[in-house]
Formats: C-alpha cells, structure tokens, sequence
C-alpha cells in the first residue's frame, strides 16, 4: 500500500486561558476529554485507489478545567496499491491501516498548531483503530466481497451506503502537557465511527 497524497481540508480549535497555572495542571481537577472520531472509505477498483476522509472532534464539557475547549480536524488521504493486487490483500490494510496513518499524521500537526496556545501542545489520546474499524469491516468488506465475486464485477464500487458503529469507551494514558515537566491526568476517550453515503470517484 502506498500513501500517494494527503491534504487537511479543515482544522480550528479554541483553548482556555488560564488564571492560574497551578489550577490547569491541577491533577484532580477534571481533565475529560470526549473525542469523536468519523471517517469513510470511497473506492474505485478499476484503478485500486481508496480516498479516506478522517474527522477528529474533540470536546470537553463547559465545566472541565482542561485548557483544551474544542478542537476539529480533518484529514483526507489517498491509498494506492498495485496492478492486479488482491482484494484479500487490500482488506489486511483498508481502512485499518489507512486509518493508522492518517491518525498519527493528524496528532503530529495538532500538536505543532496547538505549541503556541498559552499552555502548550495538545497530544491526541492513542486510540485503538483495530476496534474502531472491526464492525465496519464485519459489515461492508465481507459482504461486499461475497457480491463482487458472484457479479465478477472490476467497476467502481456504488457509494451509496452508511455503516454505523460505536467502539467501547478507550481509557487512554497519555498525558495532557501543561509544561514540560508536568504531566496531568489522563484523559478519558470515547471513540466512535461512521460512514457516510457520498461516493467520489478517482481522478
């Protein structure tokens, strides 16, 4: 698999500014984080491209003392793999590992953006992409490769299609960085998914 390109059609946040900064580093104060993670698979199979649009949401609730108010990223990534590549192949890393990517991506250029806010990078949670993509890949690959081999059919793939699914709630244990040398408590994060129906067609 090959990452041909990827580009960030939209990116915001907002941060707290703190009144004191003993309070935001403040370990039993509460830190929690909701984060909401969208994204879809369009595929054209006749030239086995696969453009995967990623959306992070990040929340906290308008009582949490964490200096992160709110944050919105978008990623879109184009995947690429050669002539004649099996569609068993293709599913060991579509969406899995595509998501893997674009993830880690986005959590560098989060925390570049955010290292001038008044308290520092912010550090997206790790997440568990396995988990996240399981249902999505039990409901759209099997059936869907259970359909093409019947019909033997090499055309793009109809986009008209939404897949649901919600992952359980992820404790993650990466600290949020208030300076340096402080670490704070960890975040909670809940991770879900979902497909939209829009199909786009490789260029």
């Amino acid at each position: 698999m090959r990452l041909e390109e990827y580009f960030v059609p939209g990116f915001s946040f907002a941060t707290r500014i703190p009144n004191d900064e003993k309070d935001v580093c403040d370990s039993e104060m509460d830190h929690t984080l909701d984060t909401e993670i969208e994204f879809k698979v369009l595929e054209n199979r006749s030239s086995l491209k696969f453009l995967v649009p990623l959306k992070i949401k990040v929340k906290t609730n308008p009582d949490s003392q964490h200096f992160l108010e709110s944050l919105f990223f978008e990623i879109h990534g184009v995947f690429s793999f050669p002539e004649n590549t099996p569609l068993a192949e293709i599913r060991k890393y579509v969406p899995l590992l595509c998501l893997t990517n674009l993830y880690g991506i986005a959590r560098g250029i989060i925390s570049q953006s955010t290292s001038l806010s008044p308290n520092g990078p912010f550090i997206l949670p790790l997440v568990n992409m396995k988990q996240i993509a399981e249902e999505y890949i039990t409901k759209h690959f099997i059936a869907e490769d259970q359909a093409a081999s019947e019909k033997n059919d090499a055309s793009p793939i109809d986009g008209d299609r939404k897949v649901t699914a919600k992952s359980k709630a992820i404790a993650n244990k990466k600290p949020v960085i208030c300076k340096p040398e402080a670490q704070v408590k960890e975040p909670k994060t809940s991770s879900s998914k979902r497909a939209k129906n829009k199909m786009r067609s490789d260029t």
